[in-house]
């Protein structure tokens, strides 16, 4: 006899075993065992739903998403099922530079986590786009934690991010980490901040036209982060109708309620 694969779907209208004997307990506990498998992915998300993490993200409490983070982890189909690996490094990649920009002392642990799960992307050849853009977002944030790599690495991370847009245009976290990383780079580098607005403006779009705003805290950031750049070109009016705009998506955004848009009133006199 055919032993079962975890996780298989078999005709059960093949299997009819007298009920109450041995065959038939071992096939109601490997029942229970498959359907425990197929269901992790739903267990680790089900105390954190995409709410939940938006929330999180709009309060400053990104430091909760180590609990989603943990879960997805620990599950046995991370590996395999695309879906729950995207979200894993999209919360890595999210915890990671909040905990670098507070000096949190997690942040290489969690940066070492961010690396190994975008190793986990590389074996994928249909989210390539996604390995190209988290490998450079990865290896911005060493740089960051480590500036003495810059030189060294700097010209790499641009090189793939830019190759993700390339590979797959329709990747907004790819336009997002382009734009990342036109922002943050000195002059030098290939920085500049009216590029990095065009590349933040068209993930925008793609988000918008994929009709996926909903509870996404990438989307919001970015939002947040094409009103800051507006404010750094002294286009003041601009930033503020697009923080004013962002609020009211998000009307708990810490970030933008208590400092981005206070600042800019204060530019205007208002």
């Amino acid at each position: 006899m055919r032993e079962w694969n975890d996780g298989e779907i078999v005709n059960c209208k093949l299997l009819i075993v007298p009920k109450g004997c041995l065959w038939h307990k071992l096939l109601i506990v490997k029942f229970f065992v498959v359907v425990l498998l197929l269901t992790t992915s739903e267990i680790a998300l089900s105390q954190y739903t995409d709410k939940q993490i938006f929330s999180d993200f709009t309060t400053n409490h990104i430091a909760n998403w180590e609990t989603p983070i943990k879960n997805l982890a620990n599950s046995p189909e991370l590996q395999d099922n695309d879906s729950l690996l995207l979200v894993y490094c999209n919360l890595l990649y999210g915890i990671t530079g909040f905990y670098i920009a507070g000096k949190n002392t997690k942040s290489d642990t969690v940066l070492t986590q961010f690396f190994d799960a975008v190793a986990m992307l590389k074996a994928k050849p249909k989210l390539a786009s996604y390995y190209q853009s988290y490998l450079a977002a990865a290896i911005a944030y060493d740089m960051a934690l480590r500036p003495y790599k810059m030189p060294f690495e700097a010209g790499k991370s641009f090189s793939l991010a830019y190759k993700a847009t390339k590979t797959t245009p329709e990747n907004p976290v790819a336009w997002v980490i382009l734009g990342n990383a036109k922002y943050y780079a000195p002059a030098l580098f290939g920085g500049d901040l009216t590029e990095s607005l065009k590349f933040y403006n068209t993930a925008i779009a793609l988000w918008k036209h994929q009709n996926n705003t909903k509870n996404n805290w990438l989307y919001i950031n970015t939002m947040a982060w094409t009103g800051f750049i507006n404010y750094k070109l002294e286009n003041f009016d601009k930033a503020k109708a697009i923080y004013q705009k962002t609020l009211k998506t998000a009307p708990d955004f810490f970030w933008v309620k208590n400092e981005l848009l206070p600042d800019v009133e204060r530019k205007l006199g208002k």
